[in-house]
This record gives structure tokens, sequence and C-alpha cells, in this order.
């Protein structure tokens, strides 16, 4: 529902160039139109945040009150690659989950502090909660040990993660947010590896949560038809480009 509001609040703002526009009218308009981006991109992180705290109100989600504000304070000036304040992710990642029914202190604390430490520099010791939340957010942290190749690294990171039925569903929310942004900002072959990754982890682990708590079915297939979805229309776009390609080369 914020997505959809934001997104006819974004068609209504939108004013079509003009054809007889000058250089320097031009400009002047490309520069409105940035402003105006910037705008909605505000109200977008805003509404993700009401969205949270409505869920809040009535709820002695003590972790929760706390993450929010360490979240925004930490994030603060950080933006994503696509442009966006780095803060609409967390909101996006907790909006997600209470959107498919999750009404857990630990883990809407968890998702919003899941990059604390991994992109602020917090420590366990740094975060305003339990210690319960403390090791979600620990093992939602990916930190490669020296001397390791990539895989060793994320086979110990994703195993980590798999041994804790919170972490599961917050990786794989997480995971449901950055396909869904990558097109556009990536590069190629970055896009190529997420994909790549998601196959060989996230996937894996999505089954395993499966066998392993049962009890979260819905929520799974959910994440599933959305991820597989993305991953696959980014491979079919990518081999559809590499076709073209080799045709235009052999002309």
């Amino acid at each position: 529902m914020v997505l959809v509001f934001v997104f006819f609040f974004f068609l209504m703002i939108r004013r079509p160039p003009r054809s007889t526009l000058d250089r320097s009218s031009a400009a002047s308009d490309v520069y409105k139109r940035q402003d105006r981006l910037l705008d909605v991109k505000s109200i977008m992180e805003d509404m993700c945040e009401v969205h949270v705290s409505e869920n809040l109100m009535g709820l002695r989600w003590t972790n929760t009150i706390k993450a929010l504000a360490y979240a925004r304070a930490k994030h603060s000036g950080q933006s994503r690659k696509n442009g966006e304040s780095y803060i609409i992710h967390p909101l996006t990642v907790a909006s997600h989950a209470l959107a498919l029914g999750v009404r857990d202190d630990a883990t809407i604390a968890a998702c919003l502090l899941h990059d604390v430490m991994e992109d602020c520099g917090a420590s366990p010791n740094d975060l305003p909660v339990d210690q319960q939340v403390k090791e979600i957010v620990v093992r939602l942290t990916y930190v490669p040990q020296m001397g390791q190749s990539k895989n060793v690294n994320l086979s110990h990171y994703y195993k980590n993660i798999s041994e804790n039925h919170t972490a599961c569903q917050i990786k794989l929310l997480d995971r449901c947010n950055n396909v869904s942004t990558m097109a556009g900002v990536f590069s190629r072959e970055k896009m190529m590896d997420y994909v790549k990754e998601t196959k060989d982890y996230i996937l894996p682990l999505l089954r395993e949560t499966k066998e392993n708590w049962p009890e979260d079915f819905a929520l799974l297939y959910k994440l599933k038809y959305h991820i597989v979805s993305v991953v696959d229309a980014i491979e079919a776009c990518m081999s559809g480009f590499d076709d073209d390609l080799r045709r235009s080369c052999s002309r």
C-alpha cells in the first residue's frame, strides 16, 4: 500500500518535458525533476517508517522501538547505489516482514539492525537490544576471514544463518529487497555474481528453512516466488542481451 501510494504520488508530480524548451530552461527542468525525485525518496523513507511505527502502537516491542531510532542514527548520511537513503532498505525489510504477518519484536528489531554492524562499524555491545536480537544481527553480519576463498567464507556465513530460525527469515527478506533493486544499479558482472550467489546459497537456505521450520510454509512460498521470479527475469534478459550481441558480432 505504501509503495503504491508513492508510485501514484510520483506520477502526479511528474511533468512531461516541453518540446519548445531552450537549453537553459531544459537544464532547469532537469534539476527540478531531480529535486522532485529526492522529495519522493524522502517521502518513501518517512512512509516506510510510519508503517513500522504504526505497527508498534499498542505493542510493548521495546527492542524494535530502540532499534528504529538506532538504525536511523547509524545509517544517517548513507545512500544505496540507487541514490536512496540507506535507511529505506532496513525499513522496507521490516515492512515486508510485517506485511507477511510477522508479529515478533526480536524479528522486526533485527530487520532494522541487520546491516549496522557490517556497514556502520557497530559492535554487538553497541546495539540497544537484548541478547537474542544481538545474536541474530551477528549471524547476519558477513565478516570474511583473511586467507579463505570467497566460497569458503560464504559457506561459513550461510551455515551460521541456517542455525537460527529468525536469521533465516531475515536473510530471505533481505534478499527479496536486494534482488528487486539491483537492476540498473549493479554492473552486469555484479548482477550475475549476485544471481549466482542467490542460486548457490539463498535458494538452498530457503529449502533448509522450510524443512526445519515447516510452520513457515506460507511465508517461504511467497519469498521464494518473489526471489525466483526476479532472478529468472534477470537471467532471461541477460541471455537475450548475449544472443543479440553474438548476432551483431557475426554480421
